[in-house]
């Protein structure tokens, strides 16, 4: 959408990560959803987040590297707070915000999931654990001009760089050397991983090369 000059937003349901509001059990889905804005010089809007506190994805990698995760992330089966990563991947992984996290999480699911007809309500199956039948996981994508109101593209690229001036301009909190736009630091992560490649864990790559030796690859070596 951002190469087409088009304003963005994106929602997706998920299999159940985090309970409605008060609940100890999951439900909802982390339900990620992404918004784009696009600009002229200025780095444009790219926000990619989930409704949890923190992506499940991460809980896994802080399993893996033998982390803990932090407190007020996660509850077991049992709905009892851990910071275990990998109890907290299979129980419940808590919304950010509390309450408006959740509600956040019931929005993208009406979006995405009812009136999509795509499963809903805690019907989304597991990406990860569960091959049994379609996932039934459901997307609301929407599109938009940004001269709808305005009267050129250009216009309003023009008032979005002048935005993004006044955000950088701002007085920077303790511990932080500038404001970034949101998915700015991925871009820069971006360019530089292009460049110095992209750092995998010894139990990832053991996994990868017995995946290559099992269909005769051979695995790429590591750059120095």
């Amino acid at each position: 959408a951002l190469e087409a000059d088009m304003l963005s937003l994106v929602f997706t349901n998920s299999s159940p990560a985090l309970p409605p509001f008060g609940g100890a059990k999951a439900l909802l889905g982390a339900s990620p959803f992404a918004a784009g804005a696009p600009a002229n010089q200025a780095h444009p809007l790219v926000l990619d987040m989930s409704t949890t506190v923190i992506a499940r994805g991460k809980l896994r990698l802080m399993a893996q590297r033998g982390e803990e995760i932090p407190e007020g992330v996660g509850l077991d089966k049992e709905g009892r707070p851990t910071r275990d990563g990998m109890e907290a991947f299979h129980g419940v992984t808590l919304p950010f915000g509390g309450a408006k996290g959740a509600s956040l999480a019931l929005v993208m699911d009406i979006f995405s999931g009812l009136f999509t007809g795509a499963a809903f309500g805690g019907r989304v199956r597991s990406l990860y654990n569960d091959a049994q039948a379609a996932q039934d996981v459901g997307h609301f994508i929407l599109c938009m001009r940004p001269n709808l109101f305005l009267p050129s593209t250009q216009t309003f690229k023009d008032r979005m760089d002048e935005l993004v001036s006044i955000l950088k301009r701002q007085p920077c909190a303790e511990g932080f050397d500038e404001i970034l736009m949101p998915g700015e630091r991925e871009s820069r992560e971006e360019e530089r991983r292009k460049v110095d490649g992209v750092p995998l864990q010894e139990d990832v790559v053991a996994s990868l090369e017995e995946e290559a030796q099992k269909t005769g690859l051979t695995f790429p070596e590591p750059l120095d």
